[in-house]
């Protein structure tokens, strides 16, 4: 069987889930395609990208976001009913190319604020809700190891590599029993989220279109200097732009409509990542119809004007505001059921 694994930095650190699990699962061929510090709506995007390269489909996916989805709902970054529609996209996605689906359910650390685990338990719900609804399998830590403990994880956010073990066992029981299936279609549903790249988008000034490749996501970019400026097609809520930042990385502006935003590309996750791919949310999605700019400005003071759409851990620019640039791969937008 052909699997992949899409999720955060549990699937990507060197003694998590996921690089036990390509050890032990020796009948199987199994390709690793985690990225940290991002959601369910980068495993879409995952997805979405996997297809369009040319991608072999695999038989399988894996997907472990949960535990992002209960800090990005905590930060504000994400709402519940984004979350559901976005599952219900990647579940749409396997049901319409025969792929078997496995929610892996993972949790943050049971101890610290309540608000926090207030969002473990509204996301959780919401993946067993789903998955229960579309005949997809969802195994949560209680499953695995009954209510978790704090000596379960070695940090706030990440399984200790023992228990890490015991959830590449249940997982591989959980396939030998033919447990993980192709998930049933949402009746009469049109995906709810789409994403435009920069080859659809219309550079003004200073603009070029670079080729980056990295281990964790490769394409096609657009680079933004100061002064110049993107136009982008579609219809939506925009929740999500892809970014590269690096030390040039610095505030930007968006506009639709009559609303306009100054956002940060700068990330202080760079001390773990120098060159750091990232999908930034929105805190409020912006409506756009056919009408979204995203510039550098020329003028700080102008910039500086714009209402802010914070950043989680944001960091100061580290390069001078004339020499910074913006380096994006494209942008994600969200037609609500009352809408599409």
């Amino acid at each position: 069987m052909n699997i992949i694994l899409v999720g955060g930095s549990n699937t990507g650190i060197s003694y998590g889930w996921a690089r036990q699990f390509q050890a032990a699962a020796k009948r199987h061929v199994v390709a690793n395609r985690f990225l940290g510090a991002v959601g369910s709506l980068f495993g879409l995007l995952r997805l979405m990208e996997a297809e369009r390269e040319g991608a072999p489909l695999p038989d399988l996916v894996i997907f472990e976001y949960s535990l992002n989805d209960m800090m990005l709902l905590d930060s504000g970054c994400v709402t519940p009913a984004q979350l559901r529609d976005t599952l219900l996209d990647v579940i749409g996605f396997c049901a319409s190319r025969g792929l078997a689906l496995l929610f892996l359910c993972l949790e943050v650390q049971p101890i610290g604020r309540q608000r926090v685990h207030a969002c473990v338990a509204v996301v959780k719900d919401l993946y067993v809700e789903v998955a229960r609804e579309h005949g997809v399998r969802c195994l949560t830590l209680d499953e695995i190891l009954g209510p978790p403990r704090p000596e379960d994880f070695a940090d706030e956010h990440h399984l200790s590599e023992d228990v890490s073990k015991r959830v590449v066992d249940r997982l591989l029981l959980e396939i030998a029993l033919g447990r993980v299936t192709i998930p049933e279609a949402p009746p009469a549903r049109p995906p709810a989220f789409f994403y435009h790249r920069t080859v659809a988008a219309l550079p003004l000034g200073p603009c070029r279109r670079v080729d980056i490749a990295s281990t964790v996501f490769s394409g096609k970019f657009l680079e933004i200097a100061r002064g110049g400026a993107s136009l982008w097609p579609g219809r939506g809520d925009l929740v999500g732009l892809m970014l590269r930042s690096t030390q040039t990385a610095g505030e930007f502006a968006i506009s639709a409509g009559r609303r306009r935003l100054r956002k940060n590309a700068q990330s202080g996750m760079r001390a773990a990542a120098p060159r750091l791919m990232l999908l930034h949310y929105l805190t409020k999605p912006l409506a756009c119809a056919d009408d979204l700019e995203i510039s550098m400005p020329e003028s700080e003071a102008e910039l500086i004007r714009l209402r802010e759409d914070r950043t989680p851990l944001a960091a100061a620019p580290e390069t001078p505001f004339d020499a910074q640039l913006l380096e994006i791969h494209g942008v994600m937008m969200w037609r609500r059921a009352a809408i599409r």
